[in-house]
């Protein structure tokens, strides 16, 4: 085990007496290096700059839940092997469920006591450090699907199933199969996974098949299954009411919605759902979540700039320029989005604006559309 005085872990807590609490008993056990934050943003950014050990993090957050926090690190190559211990004000059976599928190390009920949480803590040290053969192997290919090497991931779970037909390497295995594009062997794993167990992340994962296929309903029946088996993932319900509305099913779409948008919504949970009315050209819905936003975190960006494209094109400039500025406020200096702003100060008129913004346009990313413009109104004036 490292030396406990290099070790450094991150608290992640809405409730500063939590924090209080936590950090005072990893200090009391040796551990001194202990960074915290009150949001699931907060974290990530923590973690893009810091080197972090161990992240323990509470459930129920706003804007970012933990859940959601723990999706992303287990998605990013950067820290994808990070222990991570959950807290929770309840531990039910749906949130045990939750959390294993997203890959969480352990979780504790609050309120909890210090042997408890050294206990997890300790727990979770002995399986990182000391993992059976096939945890190693599962490890080392989760990591190559995160790193998007498909082709050596699945040369590596052939091989892993030759020792065991373990569910875990198959749902690796038809994820990288489906991520490849060859759906047809995707199917084929997804099948051998669901002979030994049926859970929400294969159902999902053939909705997702079928979806690609435009076998929009058979991708329905298996979106509605998913979230069955896991109701507490607000995502798997996301991706059913995104069949309602590709099917033209508007009503259905919208109770769904609806229904999550009165179960205090998170930022990434109100992006998702106003994505998909974007994406079926329905604006004024997707403003209704867009706008409810708090703290969106930059990895949503995409969704409001093309927002505010769409803001744009109909003529709702003030609106799609309100946009673009809190684009920048979650990627600065982002070049696409100085261009598409200066864009919008140009047709109305505002020109100097208009000039400010390409000035730092072309200084982020010289590209030749923010060149022209910007030339064009220098002479102007």
């Amino acid at each position: 085990m490292l030396d406990r005085q290099n070790y450094t872990f991150l608290i992640v807590d809405d409730q500063d007496l939590i924090i209080q609490l936590l950090r005072g008993i990893l200090r009391s056990n040796g551990y001194r290096q202990v960074s915290t934050c009150n949001s699931g943003k907060a974290a990530l950014a923590i973690l893009k700059k810091t080197n972090i050990d161990f992240v323990i993090t509470d459930w129920g957050m706003p804007n970012m839940s933990g859940i959601e926090l723990l999706t992303r690190i287990r998605s990013d190559s950067k820290y994808h092997s990070l222990p991570v211990l959950m807290v929770t004000e309840e531990m039910s059976e749906d949130k045990v469920i939750y959390a294993v599928e997203e890959g969480v190390d352990g979780y504790q009920q609050k309120p909890f006591t210090e042997e408890r949480i050294m206990d997890a803590i300790r727990s979770i040290f002995r399986k990182r450090l000391n993992p059976d053969e096939m945890q190693h192997q599962i490890q080392k290919l989760s990591l190559l699907k995160v790193y998007e090497r498909y082709d050596e991931a699945i040369d590596y779970a052939q091989k892993l199933l030759m020792q065991k037909e373990h569910p875990t390497v198959l749902s690796i295995l038809a994820e990288c199969y489906f991520n490849s594009g060859d759906f047809e062997n995707a199917r084929k794993y997804i099948d051998r996974l669901m002979d030994i167990k049926i859970d929400s992340k294969a159902l999902n994962l053939l909705g997702n098949l079928c979806m690609k296929e435009e076998k929009y309903e058979e991708a329905l029946q298996y979106y509605k299954q998913a979230s069955i088996k896991n109701p507490l993932n607000r995502s798997r319900k996301i991706e059913l009411g995104k069949v309602y509305a590709k099917l033209g099913l508007a009503n259905e779409a919208t109770e769904i919605f609806d229904a999550i948008a009165d179960t205090n919504p998170t930022d990434l949970n109100l992006v998702d759902m106003g994505k998909v009315y974007l994406d079926s050209g329905d604006i004024k819905k997707a403003g209704n979540f867009l706008d409810q936003t708090i703290d969106p975190i930059p990895q949503t960006v995409e969704t409001f700039n093309k927002y505010a494209v769409e803001l744009r094109k109909i003529g709702q400039h003030e609106a799609a320029i309100q946009q673009y500025l809190k684009c920048l406020s979650l990627a600065p200096g982002n070049h696409v989005i100085l261009y598409n702003l200066g864009r919008v100060y140009f047709e109305i008129g505002r020109i100097e604006e208009a000039i400010v913004v390409l000035e730092e346009c072309v200084k982020s990313k010289p590209t030749e559309p923010a060149w022209r413009l910007l030339d064009y109104l220098m002479k102007r004036k």
